[in-house]
């Protein structure tokens, strides 16, 4: 099972400053200033892809961690997918590659009125090697330039 401690207290001051990526893929989680940073002590399965993790979900290794991104509305999210739930928790994947879990939700948390979606900061990233820059910068150019029309 798990042990979870939530303290989950936002300000200014601990927002990420960096964009937050999916550790195995250019996926953005997070876009800057997006998450605040939490401590809670969770045992997450380890890293693997959606459909290991639907097989074997209760006897899945499982990795304590206490190092969060938190926000409170699932809109915050540049691109996260749910696994599954087991136990009013839901895993959070990368929606595009499925690795994960990234983070979970416990959904009591919305019942409660203070819904909560956490991220753990060591199964993510904050930079992209050189060949998802230059693959990320050449769809940002083609998406940004202008039109030419001939004239009249």
């Amino acid at each position: 099972t798990y042990f979870r401690e939530d303290s989950a207290e936002q300000n200014d001051q601990n927002l990420n400053s960096e964009i937050i990526y999916c550790p195995r893929c250019p996926c953005i989680i997070f876009r800057k200033s997006t998450a605040f940073s939490t401590t809670n002590k969770f045992s997450l399965p380890i890293i693997a892809r959606k459909s290991e993790l639907q097989q074997h979900a209760d006897s899945f290794p499982r990795q304590m961690e206490t190092e969060f991104w938190t926000v409170r509305n699932i809109t915050d999210f540049e691109n996260v997918g749910f696994c599954f739930a087991v136990d009013n928790i839901k895993y959070l994947i990368c929606a595009d590659c499925e690795i994960g879990p990234l983070g979970y939700h416990d959904t009591r948390s919305v019942s409660e009125g203070k819904p909560l979606f956490h991220i753990c900061s060591s199964r993510v990233r904050t930079s992209l090697n050189s060949e998802e820059k230059d693959k990320e910068n050449s769809v940002t150019e083609s998406d940004t330039s202008a039109v030419n029309v001939p004239a009249s």
